[in-house]
C-alpha cells in the first residue's frame, strides 16, 4: 500500500474497483469520482493507472486491418463453393484400363519399344479425371 501513496503523492493517477461487489469489476479513477473511497484495502482493490501507450499510428494502423478483414470476409462469403471431386467408377476405371492395355498392346504389336503400360495408363486415369472433373 505504501507504493500507491507514494505514486499518489508524486502525481501518479490511482484507479480502484470494489472487492465486495464482484459483479462490477471496472476500475475507476481514485479522486475523479464523485464516491471516491478512502485507502482501505479491505474494501477496495488500487492500483497506479496503467500508461496509454496505444497511439493514433496504431489505432490507424488497426482499423486499416480490420477494413481489410471485413473486406476479405466478404471476398470469401461471395466464392461460390467448390464441386465435390468426382473419381472414377469402377466401370470407368476398367474402361481406362483396357482403352491402356489396348493402346500399348498395339504399340508393341506394330514394333514399337518405347511405350510402357504404367506411364500410360496413368495419363489415361489423369485425363479422365480431368475430362470428368472439368465438365460442367
Amino acid at each position: 500500500m505504501n507504493h500507491l501513496v507514494e505514486a499518489w503523492k508524486a502525481g501518479k493517477p490511482i484507479q480502484y474497483r470494489s472487492r465486495l461487489f464482484i459483479h462490477d469489476p471496472e476500475w475507476l479513477d481514485w479522486r475523479n469520482h464523485p464516491s471516491c473511497p478512502a485507502f482501505r484495502e479491505w474494501q477496495f482493490e488500487f492500483r497506479i493507472k496503467p500508461d496509454n501507450d496505444w497511439t493514433p499510428e496504431m489505432d490507424e494502423a488497426f482499423n486499416e486491418v480490420e477494413r481489410k478483414s471485413n473486406l476479405g470476409k466478404q471476398i470469401l462469403k461471395n466464392i461460390k463453393p467448390r464441386r465435390e471431386w468426382q473419381w472414377l467408377t469402377d466401370e470407368e476405371a476398367y474402361e481406362v484400363y483396357d482403352k491402356a492395355q489396348s493402346e500399348v498392346d498395339s504399340h508393341w504389336n506394330a514394333g514399337g519399344t518405347r511405350l510402357k503400360f504404367p506411364p500410360t495408363l496413368y495419363r489415361a486415369i489423369e485425363a479422365k479425371l480431368k475430362e470428368k472433373n472439368n465438365a460442367g
